[in-house]
């Protein structure tokens, strides 16, 4: 066998499958170190319910706003028409902790 042979053969047996081992190896160890980096994230339902409860909070103040104005504006008898035709319509409560006398969804007259 020629030197040259001597090599390729050497390196087919030896070094190519030491190399691609190595790989596959680092390959490894660097997704296992950045999935412990990432751990800390949220999950999508936690990001959904956390979002939900923000713009719950910051649309509070502007749905009493709303609820105080529609009462300064509204005659006593069509509020009480009003309501008595959103309770009809809306049985339940449209999102948790929210009373039944939120003008959210209710419908208006054209």
């Amino acid at each position: 066998m020629e030197f040259f042979e001597f090599l390729v053969v050497f390196f087919m047996a030896f070094v190519l499958p030491v190399t691609i081992i190595k790989s596959v190896l680092d390959y490894k160890s660097k997704r296992l170190e950045m999935e412990r980096e990432s751990g800390g994230g949220l999950r999508l339902g936690e990001l959904k319910a956390l979002l939900a409860e923000v713009v719950q909070d910051a649309n509070e103040p502007l749905l009493e706003r709303l609820d105080a104005l529609e009462r300064e504006l509204l005659p006593a008898h069509e509020e009480a028409e009003d309501q008595e035709e959103y309770e009809e319509d809306y049985e339940g409560d449209l999102f948790e902790g929210r009373s039944a006398e939120r003008t959210l969804g209710r419908r208006t007259r054209g």
